[in-house]
């Protein structure tokens, strides 16, 4: 995007956060919008004191609308943490790990970090490395998951677009009383999965929700945490009794990233306004739908089987990648990601997760396929 203007008027609460009022008017450029003007304007407020009760009230509604937005009772739990979502993941172990009999199903390149973490701090584990080329029940079909006592699981891994319901998980096998770990990092606020199945959800700021990076949140399950209860974690700022216990008074243990949370609140209002977390994800999907059209009208080729509403890979075949990433930047401006080895040079990425419209998804479809050499 260039040349954009945001005129932006505000007052400020000087007991609280700062409550923006906007009037914008933006001139587009032909690369996707990735987050909403309003939302994106919250990210430069002046961040006010927080250890105020009127803060306090403030992050308590903040949760109750996250649980909300998610469709989640009462009785979870959200830890609100500043770091990306590979924090959140590494969070994770340090309060559910070690433990006899954990799995860790890899997909792609972040189911292998989580074994990364897991390997960096020494616990036994076993890895099943999942066939993208291959649907999640023939992927699942004939292993044996009653013994495991903890699992991970990546929901949407956006290395190669694969989806994997951890509803498959728990009727695979996974037993009741198991705790499901997942990275929902791109998946929440993107594709319908049941998030019932999952104990550990962890969702990044920068995807789904359209937010400025900075911070994951871990939805916990009632289950998830009765078992960590009065348990020592040998992390002092990822131990999360001590941001349960502080939420309980509506404060996080450590400084939040202020200008993140703004952008939640408002991010959440209009998710509600919209029609809700089901209106969202039909969004994602039919901006997926219109982008693929289009590819295929182009004669693009991409991985269409078993794949989540956040990306589309496309795969370049012959044609390097990076080149084509930089054309795409160069005529069109028009950002995509690249993607790493081994498929740096082969595939890359569009994310479905922006503030974007059918109209975007379809132009940067037909940039895509000029640069290739295809149809325009």
């Amino acid at each position: 995007m260039h040349d954009d203007h945001v005129t932006i008027e505000f007052e400020i609460d000087r007991r609280g956060p700062v409550r923006w009022n906007f009037d914008i008017a933006m001139e587009l450029a032909p690369g996707p919008v990735e987050m909403r003007a309003d939302v994106l304007g919250l990210g430069a407020s002046q961040p006010q004191y927080f250890r105020t009760e009127h803060f306090s009230d403030w992050m308590l509604g903040l949760a109750a609308k996250f649980r909300q937005g998610l469709g989640l009772p009462a009785s979870s739990e959200i830890i609100f943490l500043t770091g990306s979502g590979t924090a959140g993941m590494e969070a994770a172990a340090a309060n559910f790990l070690p433990t006899p009999n954990f799995l860790a199903i890899s997909s792609g390149q972040f189911g292998e970090r989580m074994c990364e973490i897991v390997e960096r701090r020494r616990f036994d584990f076993d890895r099943w490395s999942l066939d993208s080329t291959l649907s999640p029940a023939e992927n699942l079909r004939g292993r044996e998951l009653g013994r495991y006592r903890c699992c991970f699981s990546t929901i949407a891994e956006t290395s190669n677009g694969y989806f994997l319901d951890p509803r498959l998980i728990r009727a695979a096998g996974l037993p009741d009383d198991s705790l499901l770990i997942c990275d929902g990092i791109t998946a929440a606020f993107v594709d319908d999965f049941d998030i019932g199945a999952v104990d550990i959800l962890i969702v990044g700021s920068q995807k789904g929700l359209g937010l400025a990076p900075g911070m994951c949140f871990i939805v916990l399950s009632e289950k998830a945490v009765k078992s960590i209860v009065g348990k020592t974690c040998d992390s002092l700022y990822f131990d999360f009794n001590l941001y349960i216990n502080n939420m309980k008074r509506g404060q996080t243990p450590f400084t939040p990233g202020l200008s993140v949370l703004y952008q939640l609140d408002r991010a959440l209002d209009h998710i509600s306004a919209e029609g809700g977390l089901s209106a969202l994800t039909a969004r994602r999907k039919a901006l997926a739908t219109a982008f693929r059209e289009e590819l295929d009208r182009g004669g693009v080729a991409y991985s269409r089987k078993y794949v989540s509403n956040c990306v589309t890979v496309i795969q370049t075949g012959t044609v390097d990648a990076e080149c084509v990433v930089r054309g795409l930047k160069d005529r069109f401006d028009i950002t995509v990601a690249t993607n790493s080895p081994p498929y740096k040079k082969s595939h890359f990425r569009v994310s479905h997760m922006g503030h974007n419209t059918i109209g975007d998804m379809e132009l940067a479809a037909r940039a895509i396929s000029s640069v290739l050499g295809g149809k325009t």
